[in-house]
């Protein structure tokens, strides 16, 4: 039976976007988060949390919370994966993972597929005009976090190509824990020959 899982983001008490969270698990299972948060989920008051949620197309299974690091990434390999399907959250990240190992001295991925720029290999991306903030047309996981901005109309999506990469300016990695915050930007340099991009 495939396993799935949720990552949710609680922060100071506060369970976020859990609405989001519920309509993606109600994709592949009739489980119900708020029921089980209610019952069986202590919640830290002070500081973020990571609660990662275990599941099958039958019922919640189990859960952890773990205080949360942000991961620092400021150096992405592009790679190709025209093969890969991550539209559920699959406990099974064998191909991400070696689509990952692809990315010789960078921090991550980000994965190309049928020529379009999908996302990095934990996150959504989001890459700056100069005026707007656009994420990919057809990521490879349809992102809680990446819904609400586009619900709120922060962020907007378009097909993004290769090339297009050099006329952005900045990026910023978003997922449920991590946040729209223009401060977490990134100004980087992209580097055709290798296929990267680098903090400038």
């Amino acid at each position: 039976m495939c396993l799935l899982f949720e990552t949710i983001q609680i922060n100071n008490g506060e369970i976020k976007r859990l609405d989001y969270h519920q309509k993606r698990v109600g994709l592949s299972s009739a489980s119900s988060l708020y029921s089980y948060i209610k019952e069986q989920v202590s919640t830290p008051i002070n500081g973020i949390y990571k609660l990662r949620i275990t599941y099958n197309s039958e019922q919640i299974l189990h859960h952890t919370i773990t205080p949360y690091t942000p991961l620092t990434i400021t150096s992405l390999q592009i790679v190709e994966g025209n093969n890969i399907e991550y539209s559920r959250k699959y406990e099974d990240r064998t191909h991400l993972e070696a689509l990952r190992d692809k990315r010789l001295n960078c921090d991550d991925i980000l994965i190309v597929k049928n020529k379009l720029i999908t996302e990095c290999s934990y996150a959504n991306i989001l890459f700056y005009d100069g005026s707007e903030w656009i994420t990919p047309l057809y990521p490879l996981l349809h992102g809680t976090q990446r819904a609400y901005l586009l619900d709120k109309g922060i962020i907007k999506s378009a097909d993004i190509k290769v090339k297009d990469i050099a006329h952005f300016s900045k990026f910023m990695l978003i997922n449920a824990m991590l946040e729209f915050n223009e401060k977490r930007a990134i100004n980087y340099l992209f580097d055709s020959s290798k296929n990267t991009i680098s903090v400038k």
